[in-house]
């Protein structure tokens, strides 16, 4: 986990691919400004190019826009775990499950209580 910190806070010079990915994910959300999935790829960009606090930040906004969008909590969690906000990420992980089960992803909520079992040694989520 200490090299996936170090790679998330340290990598400053992003490849010409990722930016070209990030660069095209902005060009199709100028068309399609209310793709829940390009706000999500667009976060997942910015994390992979090293701009953890740009990429939480676009996943807290498409998270109060579209909280029903499942696919955000698990990322969401993990950067606020491996950035040292347990308290955040207890809450997303939590929510996540919360509307995994309303929507009956049963996976989906699955992966996010190990990755709460994972962060907190919980066996359970209330």
């Amino acid at each position: 986990m200490d090299f996936l910190l170090t790679y998330l806070w340290f990598e400053q010079s992003p490849t010409r691919t990722q930016m070209n990915r990030y660069e095209e994910i902005q060009k199709m959300l100028l068309e399609q400004p209310e793709d829940n999935f390009l706000h999500y790829a667009l976060a997942l960009e910015c994390v992979n190019m090293g701009q953890v606090e740009n990429g939480t930040k676009i996943l807290e906004n498409l998270r109060q826009k579209a909280s029903d969008y499942l696919p955000l909590y698990y990322k969401l969690g993990s950067i606020y775990g491996l950035t040292g906000n347990e308290s955040k990420a207890v809450e997303v992980y939590e929510a996540g499950i919360r509307l995994a089960e309303d929507q009956q992803n049963f996976k989906t909520r699955d992966e996010l209580k190990q990755a709460l079992h994972l962060l907190t040694d919980k066996d359970d989520f209330e």
